[in-house]
């Protein structure tokens, strides 16, 4: 019978303590118990575990305390950090600790079971490779004298092992961080959206020229960086498939140096725009593309910064050989050589504070649209960043359909469905104040009971929906009315499950990502009833 797996709980509100100790018994692990660092490092001192599992904020001697001690001195032992204060600097500081997960309070036992299962099993593999790797180095060394070949082969094999096991490393704090950030985001998003979309509602009915129409954009630009920044860690751990559409690039560089402009200013960066008026619109995704835009512009001001805090940034795009290029000049201190081999890897960072993630969550990007980015140096000073896209399904920029949206659209009748009552209200709000009649259901079954006895022209449908989903919902309305299931616009977050990605790739009907504009909204709902 294999030996139970020992765990160190170090934890110092008494009752958790107790209570996750006699679970963990009861799951058949050993299991002893801290009120503290302090007395959970004198423990360690004593006795080795497989698993430790610590709070982070505690009296005498804190989570990342412990944390740096078994890293230095139990490297076999695995850590997973708890806490009731949850944010996103907490998450990566425990991740750079040697965390191997991070789980906020309160919190499912069976959730946390299956992490320490988890964890178990890394350090048993962990364990397993350290143990192959120090036999390996002993036959290396007793062969050393007679077999030099083979020795420099058995050595080459072994930093390719080291490669991979750090490869690993980083891969395993991805997914760990990857599944923080769904969560803060997931928490995030649905009030970010109502704060945009009541105070977008609001500034329409403020009379122009008002201070009170000039303050509410204020609020929107505030509530739109806060969703940037939820979103710069989101979109490179749960990176979704580009949701593309014709994407005019000189009025996506437009939107990102607007964006800047505060920054620009403050630092009197001159900008300079080299755009081609005859650039072709490619198939892309206009929000994701934006994002990676504006991570490269954001790094080149931020390196004029740190060269003199003054300095000229120009944006060009042109054709080339079939690709839109996309090129961002900077005259600030460039890149250092050591640096350029890595400077789009996670976490790569040389600026105190950052998360380092900016300019791979741009590669990642740029590479899910086909198409490259590159860095490189500029003489006599400063540096390119340089994207290439490719055509794929252009039009002309003189393709008025695509570039212009009208307020000519006749008023519909728009049946809504989603289960929060204040983002029912918002989306309500906005269709009306577009000159449309429009109600508004919580419960799938309400739906289907209105269509069966009333005529609507479209549907606007939150897509996780409790109970029945949103594409169970569309299958039974495209059973009744199919018709009007032609004319559905779903509505999600950027936490799409696979089973929800596949569906809405089969399927014809537009989505909207939240947080929304009115001009979104109006965007969508015109391409819905054209279909």
């Amino acid at each position: 019978m294999p030996e139970a797996a020992a765990i160190l709980l170090i934890e110092d509100e008494a009752r958790l303590c107790k209570n996750l100790q006699t679970l963990l018994q009861l799951e058949g692990y050993r299991v002893i118990t801290a009120a503290n660092g302090l007395e959970g490092l004198n423990i360690l001192q004593q006795e080795s575990f497989d698993l430790v599992i610590t709070d982070v904020v505690m009296p005498h001697m804190d989570g990342f305390q412990v944390m740096d001690h078994l890293r230095e001195h139990c490297p076999d032992t695995v850590v997973v950090a708890i806490t009731a204060y949850v944010s996103t600097e907490s998450a990566i500081d425990a991740l750079r600790h040697g965390a191997y997960d991070y789980i906020a309070k309160p919190f499912d036992f069976d959730l946390m079971h299956l992490v320490i299962k988890r964890a178990l099993e890394k350090a048993r593999m962990q364990k397993a490779f350290r143990h192959h790797m120090s036999e390996l180095e002993r036959l290396i060394a007793e062969r050393t004298r007679d077999l030099s070949e083979t020795n420099e082969f058995l050595r080459r094999s072994l930093v390719d092992l080291q490669a991979v096991q750090e490869q690993l490393i980083l891969t395993e704090k991805i997914r760990t961080l990857g599944e923080l950030t769904a969560v803060v985001a997931h928490e995030l998003r649905d009030p970010l959206g109502l704060i945009i979309g009541f105070t977008q509602v609001l500034k329409e009915m403020a009379p122009p020229g008002s201070t009170m129409k000039a303050k509410l954009e204020e609020v929107t630009q505030a509530a739109a960086r806060c969703h940037q920044i939820v979103d710069s860690l989101f979109a490179f751990t749960w990176r979704q498939p580009p949701h593309k559409v014709y994407t005019d690039i000189n009025s996506l560089c437009e939107k990102v140096l607007a964006a800047l402009a505060f920054q620009v200013d403050l630092n009197h960066i001159l900008l300079e725009r080299r755009f081609d008026n005859n650039l072709p619109h490619p198939m892309a995704d206009p929000q994701q593309l934006q994002q990676a835009l504006f991570n490269i512009a954001l790094n080149a001001c931020q390196a004029i910064m740190t060269n003199r805090g003054e300095g000229k940034l120009v944006v060009e795009t042109k054709l080339d050989q079939g690709m839109i290029l996309i090129a961002c000049h900077d005259d600030g201190p460039g890149i250092p050589q050591e640096h350029l081999v890595k400077i789009f890897d996670p976490f790569f960072t040389t600026k105190a504070g950052r998360a380092g993630l900016g300019l791979s969550v741009a590669y990642g990007i740029i590479e899910a649209h086909g198409g490259k980015l590159s860095a490189h140096n500029r003489v006599p000073e400063g540096a390119t960043f340089l994207v290439k896209l490719p055509l794929g399904g252009m039009t002309s920029p003189g393709d008025a359909s695509l570039n212009v949206v009208h307020r000519s659209l006749p008023g519909k009748r728009v049946l809504v469905i989603d289960s929060d009552e204040k983002n029912l209200a918002l989306l309500q709000d906005v269709v009306r104040h577009l000159g449309h009649q429009v109600e508004g259901v919580y419960s799938p079954q309400e739906l289907l009971e209105r269509i069966v006895r009333e005529s609507y022209d479209l549907l606007i449908i939150r897509i996780d929906l409790p109970g029945i989903d949103g594409p169970a919902l569309y299958r039974r309305v495209h059973l009744i009315r199919p018709e009007l299931a032609q004319h559905a616009i779903f509505i999600a977050d950027d936490m799409l499950s696979d089973e929800h990605s596949r569906f809405l790739e089969q399927l014809s009907c537009p989505l909207l990502r939240k947080p929304f504009s009115i001009a979104d909204i109006e965007a969508t709902m015109r391409r819905a009833l054209q279909t």
